[in-house]
């Protein structure tokens, strides 16, 4: 077994290519944190359902980040929060920073309406859920945060 990422499912090249800044840079805090030792002897499958349309943009590549780390350290995510930013590409490498994605206010809405608790996002998708005018108020129990990076993230996770 050769470690690294496998993808299997229908991605087009930008999201294939986020899905691998995601693995980097998962492996990347792993190894500030842990030392390399988990990504040198693993192989991740990322898979994407074959009933699935196509994956076709980079706004699930800071929770793919997230969710390696998470099968690298054995801990679960929290079930009732989600997570959509997009990761600040610089010279071919992912940052850990995070960059706004669209169709914001489509994801909180359907968020509330599966109940879940908590949504993070890009500090600069705020002006997203300002202009809808989303208030506490219209979606009780429903808490957005803004991260600027994953390490923000992964400090609420878990």
């Amino acid at each position: 077994m050769t470690p690294g990422l496998t993808l299997v499912g229908n991605f087009n090249a930008e999201a294939a290519q986020y899905a691998h800044f995601a693995y980097n840079l998962a492996r990347q805090i792993h190894a500030d944190r842990f030392g390399p030792g988990f990504f040198d002897g693993h192989r991740i499958e990322l898979r994407i359902p074959p009933e699935e349309d196509e994956l076709d943009g980079p706004s699930g590549a800071a929770g793919t980040a997230v969710a390696i780390y998470s099968l690298a350290v054995q801990r679960c995510v929290r079930m009732d929060t989600i997570l959509s930013a997009s990761l600040v590409i610089e010279n071919g490498v992912a940052t850990g920073a995070l960059e706004r994605i669209g169709g914001v206010v489509e994801k909180v809405l359907g968020a509330a309406d599966f109940r879940l608790r908590r949504m993070i996002l890009a500090p600069e998708n705020a002006v997203d859920i300002a202009e809808a005018g989303l208030t506490a108020e219209e979606h009780p129990g429903m808490e957005i945060l803004f991260c600027a990076n994953v390490s923000d993230i992964l400090a609420t996770i878990f």
